[in-house]
C-alpha cells in the first residue's frame, strides 16, 4: 500500500532540508567549492627595514645559488590555518639575497566572518622578517648576524558578500596578508645593501 499524499510530501520536505543541511555543512567546512561571492578588501600596513653590511661580513650568496627560497616561516603564533595561507601566498619567491626568515609574531581575526550571507571580519598581523636571527634586537651586519630585519604590522579589513564559507573567507584574508609580506620581500630583494 502506497503512503498517503500528506506523508509522502512531508517526506520530500524532508529529504530536500536534509540535503540543503549537508550541502551547507560541506560548503562552510571547505569540502565542496560553492562560493559565489564579491569580495572586498582594504589593507593598513607599517613596515620598517634595517639594512647593514659590516666591511668584515662575508658576501651573502644569493638564495637562488643556495637553492632556496626567497623566505620561509621559521616561528608562527596565531591561527595555523591562515598562517599556512601566508606560506602558500609566499611560496615560490626567488630569491636573490640570503633567505628571509619569518616570525609572525600575531595573527589574529575577529569579526562576524560566520554569517552566511554577508561576512565582514578584520584581520590584525605583526611580522618580523630577517636573513639572520629574527628575534635580534638589531640588525648587526656582523659576520654570523643579521643583515637585514624588517618589521610588517597592520590590519586587513575584509567584506565578503554572497555565498562564501568560512574557510574560503579566510583563505582570502590570508591571501591579502601574504600580499603584504610579499611586497615586504620584493622590497628586501631589490634593497641595495649598505655598507658601515
Amino acid at each position: 500500500m502506497a503512503p498517503s499524499r500528506p506523508r509522502r510530501k512531508s517526506q520530500i520536505i524532508l529529504a530536500a532540508a536534509a540535503c540543503l543541511i549537508m550541502v551547507g555543512y560541506l560548503r562552510e567546512t571547505g569540502h565542496i567549492g560553492l562560493n559565489l561571492y564579491s569580495a572586498q578588501s582594504s589593507a593598513s600596513s607599517t613596515t620598517s627595514v634595517a639594512s647593514v653590511t659590516s666591511a668584515g661580513a662575508p658576501t651573502p650568496r644569493s638564495a637562488g645559488a643556495m637553492g632556496q627560497p626567497a623566505a620561509s616561516i621559521v616561528e608562527a603564533h596565531g591561527d595555523p590555518r591562515l598562517v599556512q595561507y601566508v606560506r602558500d601566498a609566499i611560496a615560490g619567491i626567488p630569491g636573490a639575497k640570503p633567505p628571509a626568515q619569518i616570525v609572525v609574531k600575531r595573527l589574529t581575526t575577529r569579526g562576524a566572518y560566520w554569517v552566511p550571507i554577508y561576512k565582514t571580519g578584520v584581520c590584525s598581523y605583526d611580522i618580523r622578517l630577517s636573513d639572520g636571527d629574527p628575534n635580534a634586537a638589531v640588525a648587526s651586519g656582523d659576520a654570523n648576524g643579521v643583515h637585514y630585519m624588517g618589521t610588517l604590522s597592520g590590519e586587513i579589513d575584509e567584506k565578503v558578500t554572497g555565498v562564501c564559507s568560512v574557510y574560503h573567507f579566510q583563505e582570502l584574508v590570508g591571501q591579502e596578508v601574504g600580499k603584504q609580506v610579499r611586497a615586504a620581500l620584493e622590497k628586501y630583494e631589490s634593497a641595495p645593501d649598505k655598507k658601515t
